[in-house]
């Protein structure tokens, strides 16, 4: 069988606004990501028939995954069958972009098999996640509307030398139900992306990271209080990534962040990461 193993990295938001609503009833939001060296293993092999599976830490996934739902449209474009596996890494219900870096795997897997084009793989990654045509590039980018539209950030490869730490105390709540109790919140828009990476390029990290969905994802997982609190006692760089749960701190050199990651017990996930 012909197959490709590619590795799915995960992300963090350093900056991440809402700033309205699009057709169809979508925010409209306006975010800096970066990938981090947390990865899935996704392997993808062409089978003789048209027929998918997807098999994920042993178990069959179906039509509520999204790696599924990626291999389904890359067998209907093609006529061929695939047989995906993923090893997961990346914690689930965490804001790192789990889910979508399977399918972006997936994707960048039937290139290789296939010969897609770029643009063809990217008309069918929007209809997998809002994130997922970034996670088949990775790197420092500024996404914006459904989160579709990119730009790459020039400028911050300094950040390469940073460490990260990155936690989570519990599976969060559902993305959707967080974006619903961010609208219930009435919170405006903070419209400072353009702000925010001029302070990543001067190296103010600190100075430039923001989430507008810790409140409401807090309010829903109060948990992602202990996260972000505990961290604090080591950086003072800190945030929570996506819709959480997971939250993460930032460090100058690995020594402050192997000392934070040591000393941290009782976590559901813990990783001494850094950005790729």
């Amino acid at each position: 069988m012909k197959k490709v193993t590619v590795q799915a990295y995960a992300k963090i938001n350093l900056y991440l606004d809402i700033t309205g609503r699009l057709e169809g009833g979508y925010h409209s939001i306006d975010t800096v990501m970066a990938s981090v060296n947390c990865a899935d293993i996704v392997t993808v092999g062409v089978r003789e028939d048209n027929d998918v599976t997807v098999i994920m830490d042993g178990a069959t996934c179906k039509e509520e995954n999204t790696a599924y739902r990626a291999a389904k449209l890359v067998a209907g474009k093609t006529g061929a069958g695939l047989d995906v596996n993923i090893v997961k890494r990346i914690p689930y219900s965490a804001g790192m972009g789990g889910s979508s870096a399977d399918s972006a795997a997936v994707f960048l897997a039937a290139k290789k098999l296939f010969d897609i084009s770029q643009d063809e793989l990217d008309a069918m990654a929007q209809l997998c996640g809002s994130d997922v045509v970034y996670m088949m590039r990775g790197g420092f980018m500024r996404a914006q509307g459904r989160g579709e539209q990119l730009t790459k950030i020039d400028g911050l490869d300094y950040l390469l030398d940073k460490s990260l730490v990155v936690v989570q105390l519990c599976e969060g709540a559902s993305t959707g139900a967080i974006y619903s109790e961010y609208d219930n919140l009435q919170v405006p828009p903070h419209n400072g992306a353009d702000e925010a990476i001029e302070k990543l390029k001067a190296a103010d990290v600190k100075g430039a990271i923001f989430n507008c969905l810790t409140v409401p994802a807090i309010k829903l997982c109060p948990a992602i209080v202990n996260s972000l609190y505990t961290l604090k006692n080591y950086s003072d760089c800190v945030a929570m990534t996506g819709s959480g749960s997971a939250a993460y701190a930032i460090f100058d050199n690995a020594f402050d962040a192997k000392k934070c990651y040591d000393e941290l017990k009782g976590f559901k996930y813990k990783g001494l990461l850094h950005f790729v």
